[in-house]
């Protein structure tokens, strides 16, 4: 065992008639037993002028924040925890040929992101294998930046759901390399990441959130009367499913393992 000496929080929904909410602590998880996981950081941190497609309810200026948080802490707790040789799981979306169109998840988002999600969530041929997941020319959506791709080494799991356990191989791939603990970021908090979250946390795994990696598809509404539903996703999910940290102690701990990733800072 490697013990990592974490500095988190989590929010106290008591005493009823007035919650104490964030409450700092102090615990240790082992370093043996932990991974890093990314869920759908596709599609944000594009260089400049390189093409990309944008997901059904974004377009370029809506997508600037999300390519900050991907370049500033997605990035580096990338880097950081290939530096320690923490394992590094990738849940991102995918297309398989299980008529997608016809589950009421293609329904729903039929109808709320006016979209063909077969359609969107295709890869480029030569990427999968057609005979198990859809191809189109110019699929981009799921593309990668250079800055968050996979390297050697990292695990790469297709979901079709929004959680990235329903009927895929990711619960088998951590419990065959005995993790415990997930330090996890992506996107979004209010629907891919909660949900793999969700489960994460039904099959037992330990739930460390880097909140500043994280974003939720923020509604119009909300932010006309100063309302974050980012902000309120990560209080629930530090209520009800684990703590959270920072992406610069997430460095700082990565760094105790392997020195060279205390050159690595979070946040540009």
């Amino acid at each position: 065992m490697r013990p990592l000496k974490v500095h988190g929080r989590y929010y106290q929904m008591s005493p009823p008639e007035r919650y104490k909410g964030h409450v700092e602590q102090d615990f240790e998880v082992d370093f043996e037993r932990s991974a890093l996981l990314a869920v759908d950081v596709y599609g944000h941190g594009f260089p400049p002028g390189e093409a990309t497609q944008d997901h059904p309810s974004m377009n370029a200026t809506l997508n600037k924040t999300w390519d900050d948080i991907t370049l500033n802490f997605v990035r580096p707790a990338l880097e950081a925890a290939r530096l320690a040789h923490m394992p590094v799981v990738y849940a991102h979306n995918s297309a398989p040929n299980v008529e997608i169109n016809r589950s009421q998840l293609g329904r729903q988002l039929g109808r709320s992101l006016q979209c063909d999600l077969e359609d969107v969530l295709s890869e480029r041929p030569g990427i999968v294998d057609p005979l198990e997941y859809r191809a189109r020319e110019g699929a981009r959506l799921l593309d990668i930046a250079p800055a968050v791709a996979p390297r050697p080494g990292d695990y790469y799991i297709r979901k079709h759901f929004y959680s990235g356990f329903k009927d895929t191989r990711l619960d088998t791939l951590l419990r065959n390399l005995e993790v415990k603990t997930l330090f996890c970021v992506g996107f979004d908090a209010s629907c891919c990441l909660l949900c793999t979250l969700i489960d994460a946390w039904e099959l037992n795994y330990e739930i460390v959130l880097l909140r500043d990696a994280v974003r939720a598809l923020e509604i119009p509404e909300d932010e006309d009367i100063g309302y974050s539903f980012t902000n309120r996703m990560i209080i629930w999910m530090e209520t009800m499913l684990g703590r959270s940290i920072t992406t610069q102690h997430f460095v700082e701990l990565m760094s105790n393992i392997e020195p060279k990733a205390a050159k690595i800072k979070a946040g540009g």
